[in-house]
């Protein structure tokens, strides 16, 4: 991982941990920009947001997804993989991709998985408003 600008340290370069075959140059500028992309050259868009400070390349191209025609993130070919997408577990296609490389099996006729997740933040939401009196614990939080 080299850092040329001096963005996270006065260190200039250090050695990463060795899982993906590639290097890491950190960037003075940070990435945060909405994304669609296709998991594992699929032939479905998912979608996702970036944030990263740096840009990686593979020594042997083995890349996780494609945006806009670009390889991106890290695939070992098996169980290891490594992206610069956010969200990327809110798309069904690659949770079942996970579910399955797991030896899990995949859900049959359900909600898609980012609807049940909404669902469940509700009912989270809906038991805490039961529950909690808000507005005397705000009470007696002091802001700084």
């Amino acid at each position: 991982i080299s850092d040329p600008h001096q963005v996270e340290s006065d260190q200039g370069k250090i050695e990463g941990l060795g899982v993906s075959p590639g290097v890491t140059a950190l960037t003075k500028e940070k990435t945060t920009v909405q994304t669609s992309f296709a998991f594992k050259n699929g032939a479905n868009n998912c979608e996702g947001y970036e944030i990263h400070m740096g840009e990686t390349q593979l020594n042997d191209g083995r890349h996780l997804n494609t945006i806009e025609g670009k390889p991106e993130g890290f695939f070992d070919g098996d169980k290891c993989w490594g992206t610069y997408i956010h969200g990327i577990f809110d798309n069904d296609e690659v949770i079942e991709d996970f579910i399955h490389a797991m030896g899990g099996k995949p859900k049959e006729n359900q909600a898609s998985y980012r609807e049940q997740k909404e669902e469940n933040y509700n009912r989270l939401a809906q038991h805490i408003d039961a529950h909690l009196d808000m507005e005397a614990i705000l009470k007696d939080i002091k802001v700084c």
